[in-house]
Protein backbone atom coordinates (compact mmCIF):
# COMPACT_ATOMS: atom_id res chain seq x y z
CA UNK A 1 0.00 0.00 0.00
CA UNK A 2 2.63 2.37 0.66
CA UNK A 3 4.51 1.86 -2.37
CA UNK A 4 1.13 1.62 -4.39
CA UNK A 5 2.02 -1.21 -6.97
CA UNK A 6 1.67 -4.23 -7.34
CA UNK A 7 3.99 -7.80 -8.31
CA UNK A 8 4.72 -11.42 -8.49
CA UNK A 9 7.60 -13.14 -8.42
CA UNK A 10 8.75 -15.27 -11.61
CA UNK A 11 10.61 -18.49 -11.08
CA UNK A 12 12.19 -17.68 -14.54
CA UNK A 13 13.77 -14.35 -12.69
CA UNK A 14 15.25 -15.32 -9.64
CA UNK A 15 15.91 -12.40 -6.78
CA UNK A 16 13.22 -10.29 -8.75
CA UNK A 17 10.17 -8.94 -8.58
CA UNK A 18 7.71 -8.00 -11.78
CA UNK A 19 5.55 -4.70 -11.17
CA UNK A 20 2.07 -6.01 -12.70
CA UNK A 21 0.11 -2.56 -11.66
CA UNK A 22 1.09 0.90 -10.24
CA UNK A 23 -1.67 2.78 -9.02
CA UNK A 24 -2.16 6.56 -10.47
CA UNK A 25 -1.08 9.44 -8.40
CA UNK A 26 0.39 6.78 -6.24
CA UNK A 27 4.85 7.01 -5.01
CA UNK A 28 5.29 4.50 -7.43
CA UNK A 29 3.75 6.24 -10.23
CA UNK A 30 5.41 9.40 -9.17
CA UNK A 31 8.33 7.60 -9.44
CA UNK A 32 7.97 6.73 -12.98
CA UNK A 33 7.37 2.66 -12.07
CA UNK A 34 5.51 0.84 -15.04
CA UNK A 35 3.91 -2.55 -15.18
CA UNK A 36 6.72 -5.44 -16.57
CA UNK A 37 9.55 -3.19 -14.60
CA UNK A 38 11.51 -6.10 -12.85
CA UNK A 39 12.88 -4.77 -9.43
CA UNK A 40 16.80 -6.25 -9.36
CA UNK A 41 17.16 -4.22 -6.26
CA UNK A 42 16.09 -1.78 -3.56
CA UNK A 43 18.93 0.11 -1.87
CA UNK A 44 21.41 -2.24 -3.16
CA UNK A 45 20.32 -5.27 -1.74
CA UNK A 46 19.06 -7.68 -3.68
CA UNK A 47 15.24 -8.99 -3.42
CA UNK A 48 14.69 -12.68 -2.33
CA UNK A 49 11.31 -12.39 -2.36
CA UNK A 50 7.88 -10.44 -3.24
CA UNK A 51 7.33 -10.82 0.84
CA UNK A 52 10.48 -9.60 1.73
CA UNK A 53 10.19 -6.49 -0.12
CA UNK A 54 6.76 -6.40 1.09
CA UNK A 55 8.71 -6.65 4.73
CA UNK A 56 10.83 -4.07 3.73
CA UNK A 57 8.61 -1.51 2.40
CA UNK A 58 6.68 -1.52 5.80
CA UNK A 59 9.64 -1.58 7.98
CA UNK A 60 12.13 0.50 6.60
CA UNK A 61 10.66 4.54 6.61
CA UNK A 62 12.49 5.54 3.08
CA UNK A 63 13.37 6.59 0.69
CA UNK A 64 13.39 3.91 -1.42
CA UNK A 65 15.86 3.39 -3.69
CA UNK A 66 15.23 1.13 -6.71
CA UNK A 67 17.55 -0.84 -9.54
CA UNK A 68 15.09 -1.82 -12.50
CA UNK A 69 15.24 -3.66 -15.60
CA UNK A 70 12.71 -1.96 -18.17
CA UNK A 71 12.96 -4.12 -21.61
CA UNK A 72 16.78 -4.72 -20.97
CA UNK A 73 17.82 -1.19 -19.91
CA UNK A 74 18.68 -0.37 -16.06
CA UNK A 75 16.84 1.98 -14.02
CA UNK A 76 16.80 3.71 -11.07
CA UNK A 77 14.07 4.87 -9.26
CA UNK A 78 13.89 6.89 -6.12
CA UNK A 79 10.31 6.52 -4.31
CA UNK A 80 9.69 9.43 -1.51
CA UNK A 81 6.68 8.71 -0.03
CA UNK A 82 5.71 12.04 1.18
CA UNK A 83 4.52 14.58 -1.16
CA UNK A 84 5.40 17.64 -0.12
CA UNK A 85 2.11 19.52 1.05
CA UNK A 86 1.34 23.31 0.14
CA UNK A 87 1.28 25.70 2.64
CA UNK A 88 -1.39 27.27 3.78
CA UNK A 89 0.08 30.43 1.73
CA UNK A 90 0.59 28.78 -1.43
CA UNK A 91 -2.57 26.96 -1.38
CA UNK A 92 -4.45 30.43 -1.19
CA UNK A 93 -2.61 31.50 -4.19
CA UNK A 94 -3.52 28.21 -6.15
CA UNK A 95 -7.09 28.98 -5.46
Amino acid sequence: VRLGASWIEDSALPNCVVITQVVENSPAHRAGFQAGDVVLDLGGKSIESGEELRQRLVDEPGPFYFRIDRHGQIRELDVNLLVRSLSATESREAQ
